[in-house]
């Protein structure tokens, strides 16, 4: 076996199946764990918010534009698990005033650290063929697949981190942006902040002017937003909570990771629309038609990986009756708590969502749906 050869067989198969295996531990860490890994992530956030007031009052730091959390290769070398969070002013790296916290990301880094020790000790069985630097570089390339579970995370804690009073208390700029990545390098956007208060028609002029197709990110929350048409936009991390939308068209949209918390959405059409992970949580859906929505929870396959999984779609506390699901799928989503009177799941996809056991028994579902949903105790 020549060294190419080598590589090849080792790659293919020591590299591949444990990535696989390392990233369905990392989704089931972070599903069942959520909470308590976004409580975490929220302390290490308001800690951050804390050093940033404290410089402001000292007035070492202005305005705050960028907050990052930055992995550093350098302490992954030598099994450093610590993150660096670093708040700027809108120079962003070109900030000099130095103002930082630390965030534990053991919880995560400590799967790439089993991942090195298994390839290294696989690479020794291909006698001198494979070095050391070979799986150092597997380790770089390899980073990017841990990140995209602390994005996942973050994304997940970033709508309960901003509305404590340590964030609120600090001086902003009217966008503030947070992200998580390595430092100064591969980085991610995992929220938006948005000042700006945007009348019912500085909306309507940028909905119409129709030159638009992409709202990613987008801060909508606590607008007006009645008798606008959408179709086929991307509003994928958009903020729409507690905004009205009440009647409205949304045909055929992306809404992942979307945020629609407290919204009114009474009657609105999201027909063939892409929810992956959005949050309708204690959100008004009445009479809203939801047929042929994509929002199922799947693993990626090996192929898939660079799109990692999102959280569950979240109905919990909302109000559908008279809603409807038909055709949907909604594998995996969470209806708990939620208002199901006269709700439709006719040729719905449901295997793995869950219900609370008192409301199954008002749903008209077939034999075969039932099987496959979760049902839980209040």
């Amino acid at each position: 076996m020549t060294r190419d050869e080598a590589l090849r067989h080792w790659q293919q198969t020591a590299v591949t199946e444990k990535r696989m295996e390392q990233m369905l531990a990392l989704h089931q860490l972070v599903m069942a764990q959520r909470d308590r890994l976004a409580d975490e992530f929220t302390e290490s956030f308001k800690r951050m918010c804390v050093e940033i007031r404290r410089m402001q009052d000292q007035k070492r730091k202005g305005k705050i534009k960028f907050i990052q959390y930055a992995v550093l290769r350098n302490r992954l070398l030598i099994g450093d698990h610590s993150c660096r969070i670093c708040a700027y002013d809108g120079q962003w790296y070109g900030d000099a005033a130095e103002c930082a916290a630390e965030y534990d990301a053991g919880w995560i880094l400590a799967y790439l650290d089993e991942f090195e020790r298994y390839i290294s000790a696989k690479r020794k069985m291909y006698v001198g063929k494979i070095l050391p630097a070979d799986v150092a570089s597997i380790i770089r390339k390899e980073t990017v697949w841990y990140m995209a579970y602390m994005i996942k995370l973050a994304r997940y804690a970033m709508k309960q981190a901003v509305r404590t009073d340590e964030f609120a208390a600090i001086d902003k700029e009217d966008e503030l942006y947070v992200h998580v990545g390595e430092y100064k390098d591969r980085s991610e956007l995992v929220y938006r902040h948005d000042s700006r208060v945007k009348d019912s028609r500085e909306l309507q002029e940028m909905f119409s002017a129709g030159k638009r197709t992409e709202y990613v990110y987008e801060v909508f929350s606590g607008s007006d937003l009645s008798g606008m048409y959408f179709k086929l936009l991307n509003f994928s991390f958009a903020d729409f909570s507690e905004s009205m939308l009440a009647g409205n068209l949304l045909w055929g949209c992306a809404f992942i990771g979307a945020d629609f918390r407290g919204a009114n959405l009474e009657g609105a059409d999201l027909n063939n629309s892409i929810v992956h992970g959005a949050s309708f949580r204690g959100a008004n859906l009445r009479n809203c038609k939801l047929e042929q929505i994509q929002a199922g929870l799947t693993f990626p396959t090996q192929e898939q990986l660079h799109i990692p999984p999102f959280m569950e779609t979240s109905f919990a506390g909302a109000n559908l009756e008279e809603a409807s699901f038909k055709g949907a799928d909604i594998r995996g989503a969470d209806f708990r708590g939620a208002m199901l009177k006269n709700t439709s799941f006719a040729d719905a996809d449901l295997e793995g969502a869950t219900f609370l056991a008192g409301d199954v028994k008002h749903l008209d579902l077939s034999e075969a749906q039932l099987q496959r949903i979760l049902i839980v105790e209040a």
